[in-house]
């Protein structure tokens, strides 16, 4: 499986633990590349996945993006990152490959990728999974530009056809629709994406893309949540897996998701309750690890969190 992700180094702890939960939940006939779109990471940066390279069979390439091309498509004080365009470009960074699978870094998988490639795209641009909260905005599709008869899709979990996006040339089309519409586009790439490829994009089950905004207001489909291969952390607040799932059973490994950690920048506080330190710390290696990378950066403080 080719597998591609677009971030800079403020996103490398989440990259390495969506990354370690593909490899430590895939099949073991899964084979993967993985692709890492970025502009900034530094030669320590990428050594970062060395304890991964030991540890799985995978292989890893850092592909160097030019944004001179893409500058213009996010209005300056944007709140999406630069690199979250950087997916256009996949097709021709990569020309050799039919079609990839492209990932955001705020998501958990829980299970083998391989039904989501195995699906059949021939005829489509990309597979996608619904974008249910946007789905549900009937006026936010006539803004941007869509049938009232089309779906909307979320864009953070793809099945691209590389092949056929290349040979319609739909990485200049996203570019130049983002341009066109800079004050429109609320959602950057995401509102390109189904602007551009209306009609040619396939539906697929919601297991590869379970939404926080589908936790929030369907709690009880997490009694379900075992068939979801794909949890995504959809919106600025990146502790809500950690609130929600901390009761319900998924590994300690996760749960940095939802501790304030933050390697290169000012030091931080490893926000846990005393009673949980020893257990976190025997059951999440990935903590150790990143705290033994960036020690400096990094303080611990124990604190007596009053129950009430």
């Amino acid at each position: 499986m080719d597998i591609f992700f677009s971030v800079d180094k403020n996103y490398l702890p989440y990259l390495y633990i969506t990354i370690h939960s593909i490899l430590k939940n895939a099949d073991i006939e899964d084979k993967f590349n993985f692709y890492i779109l970025q502009n900034d990471f530094s030669i320590e940066d990428k050594r970062a996945f060395n304890k991964l390279l030991n540890t799985y069979d995978f292989s890893i390439e850092f592909l160097d993006i030019c944004t001179e091309k893409l500058e213009k498509c996010r209005p300056e004080g944007y709140h999406l990152p630069l690199p979250t365009f950087y997916r256009y470009l996949i097709p021709e960074l990569k020309p050799e490959l039919p079609k990839a699978i492209y990932l955001d870094v705020d998501i958990l998988v829980k299970g083998s990728l391989k039904n989501l490639w195995k699906t059949d795209i021939s005829d489509y641009m990309f597979a996608a999974v619904e974008d249910f909260y946007y789905l549900s905005k009937a006026d936010y599709k006539e803004m941007i530009g869509l049938e009232q008869s089309s779906s909307y899709f979320n864009a953070g979990i793809l099945l691209m056809n590389l092949r056929k996006m290349s040979n319609d040339d739909t990485g200049l089309k996203l570019i130049k629709s983002s341009i066109d519409n800079i004050s429109v586009f609320k959602l950057g790439d995401q509102d390109a994406l189904n602007k551009v490829c209306e009609g040619q994009i396939l539906k697929v089950s919601a297991d590869f893309n379970y939404q926080a905004s589908m936790i929030k207001n369907c709690k009880k489909k997490l009694k379900h949540k075992k068939s979801h291969i794909i949890i995504h952390n959809l919106g600025p607040d990146k502790k809500y897996i950690y609130n929600i799932f901390y009761t319900k059973g998924l590994d300690f490994e996760y749960k940095i998701l939802g501790l304030k950690v933050y390697i290169k920048s000012l030091p931080s506080i490893l926000r846990v309750k005393r009673s949980e330190l020893f257990s976190l710390i025997r059951n999440t290696p990935i903590i150790g690890e990143l705290i033994y990378l960036n020690y400096k950066n990094i303080k611990s403080k124990l604190v007596t969190v009053k129950q009430g």
